[in-house]
């Protein structure tokens, strides 16, 4: 009984643990695209107002993502 109870244990520190690797895949994933976002917007600047502002975007993006 006790294998028993100690295998449900690992079996849940496993889920646990698969699901705390989701959240950080997701939050990974997010992080990429607004990157990539902000490089795309940069590089589509029409004028140097425009560029200036992604680039201030950006650099207000990484600084808040250094932060987390």
């Amino acid at each position: 009984m006790a294998d028993l109870t100690e295998l449900n244990s690992n079996l849940h520190d496993i889920n646990q643990n698969i699901v705390s690797l989701k959240n950080e895949i997701q939050t990974s994933a997010v992080t990429i695209y607004r990157g990539i976002i902000s490089a795309a917007k940069i590089q589509a600047a029409q004028s140097d107002y425009e560029r200036n502002t992604a680039i201030k975007e950006a650099d207000d993006f990484l600084k808040q993502i250094t932060q987390e």
